[in-house]
């Protein structure tokens, strides 16, 4: 069951104070929260359930904390954030899945959070990107647009984690602060795009096999 939506002209003012953030956008979007902390109003204690439940321009807000479970995000237009980056993780525990995928949908923003662990079956196997925003095979459209992350960290333990920050066929977006590390293929990708219209700042990528890679991409 789809649990209570705050609008703007409710409780959202009183829920994004006690959280932290301040919300920019739409005066009809919901804030759905994600706590696993003992509070009084309606919440969620998983991403997925909120990312299920969220309708495009909501914005989910996830509470400090550890969440050992990958998100998959198909809703075009919502918005992923974290109270404190270094606070809210999620530890992968070396699970073969993807971290933070987000399969062709428009618009979607992650910030302010941290993603690790997400590992690859093996060394040349598929999964093990710790945030992925996905625009599919690449086979002549563009799979998504309007993609944004900020502040973000993600990092590998192990041999296994494949890409840090994973953009694939997709256009018109940009990353601001963010870092990557340990991954056996590349820190940060962008490519399988024509023309990316991307712009990446203020990033620290080390430790990985590559840094940056543009595999088949146009303009950046």
């Amino acid at each position: 069951m789809r649990s209570t939506r705050f609008t703007r002209h409710a409780a959202v003012g009183a829920l994004t104070s006690a959280l932290g953030v301040a919300l920019t956008g739409s005066a009809f979007a919901a804030v759905l929260v994600v706590t696993n902390a003992p509070v009084a109003y309606p919440h969620y204690t998983t991403i997925q359930s909120a990312v299920d439940a969220a309708a495009s321009g909501d914005w989910i807000m996830i509470d400090a904390g550890v969440y050992p479970d990958p998100v998959y995000i198909t809703t075009p237009g919502i918005h992923l954030r974290g109270v404190d980056r270094n606070a809210v993780v999620l530890d992968g525990q070396h699970q073969p899945a993807n971290g933070i995928e987000v399969w062709k949908a428009n618009d979607v923003s992650i910030e302010n959070l941290t993603v690790h662990d997400f590992d690859r079956p093996s060394l040349d196997g598929g999964m093990g990107n710790e945030i992925w925003w996905n625009g599919g095979d690449g086979s002549g459209t563009i799979g998504l647009t309007g993609w944004r992350g900020r502040y973000l960290t993600t990092y590998s333990t192990g041999l296994l984690g494949g890409y840090g920050i994973f953009i694939s066929n997709s256009t018109s977006g940009s990353l601001d602060q963010v870092y990557a590390s340990g991954f056996n293929d590349s820190g940060l990708y962008v490519g399988a795009c024509r023309d990316c219209r991307a712009r990446v700042s203020h990033a620290l990528v080390e430790n990985n096999c590559l840094g940056y890679s543009g595999t088949n991409a146009g303009a950046i």
